[in-house]
């Protein structure tokens, strides 16, 4: 009976934990790095038009989402196979490997920070070089 409530508790902290990573992660990036989705940032050709920008302030938001892209993608892929190898963990029928879970955990929150940093540098650099023209 113990048994069984642990196996129910580690799928449903498994499926807690993967779930809305999948989800996000299947939203993807898309276009021309100025709408991008699953990762909580849109920009769109909209708001770009709205906010009166020059040439040169929409080209320098254009490279900062491009280099934002080409940062994010592999954490987004490395998070992902991550978030596998701790479901793996999880039900893993021999028992918990707990050494083996603090492992894959600390790995999955130095990825999620390294996101963070993306999404902050990206929002530094697109603050610092698209302000509004007068």
């Amino acid at each position: 009976m113990r048994f069984g409530k642990l196996v129910c508790f580690g799928l449903l902290v498994a499926a807690c934990w993967v779930v809305p990573g999948v989800a996000q992660a299947r939203g993807g990036m898309h276009g021309d790095g100025l709408t991008m989705h699953g990762d909580g940032l849109t920009l769109s050709r909209q708001l770009l038009h709205a906010l009166n920008l020059t040439d040169d302030q929409r080209a320098h938001v254009q490279e900062a989402f491009h280099t934002y892209r080409t940062t994010a993608q592999p954490l987004w892929q490395d998070m992902r196979t991550t978030q596998q190898h701790l479901q793996d963990i999880l039900l893993n029928p021999n028992g918990l490997d707990t050494a083996a879970l603090q492992t894959a955990q600390q790995q999955l929150t130095a990825q999620q920070a390294d996101l963070l940093q993306a999404r902050l540098t990206l929002a530094q650099t697109v603050h610092g070089g698209s302000r509004p023209r007068s």
